[in-house]
C-alpha cells in the first residue's frame, strides 16, 4: 500500500509537470491575457511544492518533523525561487532583492524550526 501511494503522487507530480510544459510551450505572454500569464507561475510553485514534500517525506531526518512545518517548510522552500523568476521576468531582480529574499526566506525558515506548530 506504501509503494502504492508513492506511485500515485509521483503521477500527480508528473502530470503537474507535464501540465507546465505544455503550458509554457504554448503560449505567447506578449499576445495572451495577464490570467495565462499569471498561471504558470502557480503552477510552477505547486510543482516545486509538491517535489520539496515528496523529498521531505523520503529524507530521513526530516520524517520527524510534523506534517504542518514539513508543509510549510516545502511553501517556503517553493516559494523563493517563483518569487525571484517573477522579479526577473519583469526585470526587476537585482543582486540586493534576491539576497533580501534568500534572507527572508532563511528567516522564515529559522523561526519555523523554532516554533511548535502542534501547541493550540
Amino acid at each position: 500500500m506504501k509503494y502504492l501511494v508513492s506511485f500515485k503522487r509521483l503521477s500527480w507530480l508528473l502530470v503537474f509537470y507535464l501540465v507546465l510544459l505544455l503550458v509554457l510551450i504554448s503560449t505567447d505572454p506578449y499576445r495572451s491575457p495577464l490570467l495565462v500569464v499569471v498561471v504558470p507561475f502557480g503552477l510552477i510553485f505547486i510543482a516545486l511544492f509538491m517535489t520539496i514534500n515528496s523529498l521531505m517525506k523520503l529524507t530521513p531526518g526530516v520524517q520527524r518533523l510534523s506534517s504542518k512545518k514539513r508543509l510549510f517548510i516545502a511553501a517556503a522552500a517553493a516559494w523563493l525561487p517563483v518569487m525571484l523568476l517573477i522579479l526577473r521576468s519583469i526585470d526587476q531582480l537585482t543582486v540586493r532583492d534576491g539576497l533580501i529574499m534568500i534572507i527572508f526566506v532563511l528567516a522564515l525558515l529559522v523561526y519555523t524550526s523554532r516554533t511548535n506548530f502542534t501547541r493550540r
